[in-house]
């Protein structure tokens, strides 16, 4: 079963701590606000030639993206936040973010596609736990010390009968029915001059993410 479905980032940001990589082609110089300074929390304005650099998108938060690019031995970190939510339609796959949204000189436009596949049937027989409470007891002595009338003292060992309720874990095997799910995500990304379409960069990106999915689980035993 294959279902290809059109999203736009909004599907992206539903999916915190993904990374899409890539490559950002850079057709003219341009200027982008980069972290720095003391545990990267200033914004410091770096110059990237025309070149094809190595690169990355971090998704963070529905609101928060970081391009991480390669340039010799030197990673820049581009923030891509913005300070409230981005709200783009999905109807079509595209989308528009002005650059003052995300404190940067260029609007960012783009296009994401997702593709769902949903592997065959499986069965299997897994290792598993469960849990029971069960009471425990023990016996701990100890010595104590008296006196008599006579002011004698006599030592005795005293013992005492303790309980109490533990967790115990017990391990066994159980049957599962499964399939895995793929999902690959595609993921166009210009950088263009505001409020035109003149393009001066853009990041390709993918990603591929295999997810276990059970349909069915056996008890445990």
């Amino acid at each position: 079963m294959k279902k290809l479905l059109f999203v736009a980032m909004l599907s992206l940001l539903s999916v915190s701590c993904l990374k899409l990589d890539g490559n950002l082609q850079v057709h003219e110089k341009i200027t982008l606000k980069k972290k720095g300074g003391f545990l990267n929390l200033k914004r410091i304005n770096v110059d990237i030639e025309a070149n094809s650099y190595q690169a990355g998108l971090k998704v963070i938060s529905k609101d928060n993206f970081t391009l991480s690019l390669h340039r010799g031995d030197d990673k820049i970190l581009i923030p891509l936040k913005a300070k409230e939510e981005i709200k783009i339609p999905t109807f079509d796959g595209e989308f528009r973010v002005s650059g003052s949204k995300v404190e940067q000189p260029y609007d960012l436009v783009g296009r994401i596609q997702t593709d769902i596949s949903h592997g065959p049937t499986q069965e299997a027989i897994e290792a598993c736990t469960w849990e029971t409470r069960e009471t425990r007891c023990r016996v701990e002595c100890r010595d104590v010390v008296t006196k008599d009338e006579r002011g004698v003292e006599r030592r005795e060992n005293k013992c005492d009968k303790i309980c109490e309720d533990v967790l115990i874990t017990h391990h066994g095997r159980k049957e599962v029915i499964f399939h895995y799910k793929t999902t690959y995500r595609e993921l166009d990304l210009s950088f263009v001059k505001e409020n035109t379409n003149h393009e001066v960069a853009k990041f390709d990106g993918s990603d591929t993410q295999v997810e276990k999915v059970v349909t069915r689980s056996g008890i445990c035993n």
